[in-house]
């Protein structure tokens, strides 16, 4: 049965897309998932760009418009994961319908395992749509107290709503007395901290280079844990050894990115 599972968070700039695009290269790649992965973050769109996509003559925008059917806006990425962008052009919002977002999403879930939304930030119309249109959340955020408020007042929101809540990932974390404790987390928001991504050159890096950090820097610390987040979406343990060389074949899988790479000093 196919799942759809929306990553949210409170504010943007905390990694959402960084986690959708690297998450569903990993259960793609490192675990034979068929996924795909639609950017619900149409005001400010970022999923394409991260993949090197700049350019989609068929977008999201244009089937919420009724212009053309889905199977004309889905890109297959070179990693495996499929892709359904949403335009950069501002004026592509124009006579957007986000009522057939739902629908639209619904109808691809027996085509896919798993369906991967990355929300807009906060609780406006297209975050709520995206939610409306998954079974299972999966929260992002730094870990200081305004980012970690702004899930509790998610998960407060969503206290009546029939979702499944997968967790919270903890993104940029630093060894820093500012910063709140995984377990501080987890008290404060009665939910399980799914792992802590650290504060990593490589997610820069791999974001510069528009390649996924776990095919770019596989053996980094950033990407390892982000493969956890995988692993948990699966029901497998999180691991704290994940195999360099396992990522290594990943990374040699995907094309046409070891020259943009090329350009970038290593994290050495």
């Amino acid at each position: 049965m196919s799942r759809i599972i929306s990553v949210v968070s409170g504010k943007g700039g905390v990694g959402k897309t960084t986690l959708v695009v690297n998450t569903g290269v990993a259960l793609a790649q490192l675990f034979g998932k068929k996924v795909s992965a639609i950017d619900c973050n149409l005001t400010t769109s970022h999923l394409g760009m991260a993949l090197g996509i700049h350019h989609a003559p068929v977008s999201l925008n244009s089937v919420l418009r009724g212009e053309a059917p889905i199977e004309e806006a889905l890109y297959s990425h070179s990693s495996g994961l499929h892709i359904l962008p949403a335009s950069l052009k501002l004026s592509d919002m124009s006579g957007v319908d986000l009522v057939k977002l739902r629908p639209l999403i619904r109808s691809m879930a027996d085509r896919y395992d798993i369906v991967l939304l990355d929300a807009g930030p906060g609780l406006g119309r297209e975050a709520l749509s995206a939610l409306h249109s998954s079974q299972e959340v999966v929260f992002v955020a730094t870990p200081t107290l305004p980012a970690v408020m702004d899930v509790l007042r998610y998960t407060e929101f969503l206290r009546e709503k029939d979702k499944k809540h997968l967790g919270v990932v903890l993104n940029m974390v630093a060894r820093n007395e500012s910063q709140m404790t995984a377990d501080q987390v987890e008290k404060m928001l009665g939910l399980p901290v799914i792992t802590s991504i650290p504060r990593d050159l490589a997610i820069p890096r791999a974001q510069a280079a528009e390649v996924p950090a776990i095919l770019a820097f596989p053996d980094s610390k950033a990407s390892k844990e982000l493969v956890n987040v995988a692993r948990h979406i699966l029901g497998m343990p999180v691991s704290r050894e994940v195999k360099v060389s396992t990522l290594d074949s990943m990374k040699m899988k995907a094309t046409g990115f070891m020259e943009k790479l090329s350009r970038f000093p290593s994290l050495d």
